[in-house]
């Protein structure tokens, strides 16, 4: 009986998944991207793209620096634009702590440890003091 029900059950999960699917349009690009358009956030970021150089776009693409040289010991670096107000954007690969090469900090057990504990409480602790960490770095 148990190996028809599992079956069963799946089967049924797959069918109205796939009947709230159809009835879904994801090719709509109406009302959302009209949203989207007008909103305050996205005019501002339009007007700072047109007020960029071509050099200035070049930059948030491609780093001046070689990864074991990146200004603050973190995983990557994106030289802002003053002119326009666009501060620098210091990367970390934070899983496990801040991962700099030159800063002092802590480093955490492998998050699969942390997800193993099923404790979330320890989840939402673990985050806040690697942010603490990262926050302090800068």
């Amino acid at each position: 009986m148990r190996d028809k029900i599992l079956p069963a059950a799946v089967l049924s999960v797959i069918l109205c998944i796939n009947a709230y699917a159809g009835d879904t349009d994801f090719n709509s690009q109406g009302d959302a991207a009209d949203a989207f358009a007008s909103s305050a956030a996205q005019q501002r970021a339009d007007l700072l793209v047109r007020k960029m150089t071509l050099d200035e776009k070049l930059q948030f693409i491609h780093s001046q620096y070689e990864w074991i040289k990146v200004p603050g010991g973190g995983a990557g670096y994106i030289q802002g634009v003053p002119r326009l107000g666009i501060p620098d954007l210091d990367m970390v690969d934070s899983a496990t702590g801040s991962g700099s090469s030159w800063q002092t900090s802590s480093t955490f057990p492998a998050t699969i440890a942390v997800a193993a504990s099923w404790d979330r409480r320890l989840s939402y602790d673990y985050g806040k003091q690697v942010a603490i960490q990262l926050r302090a770095q800068g």
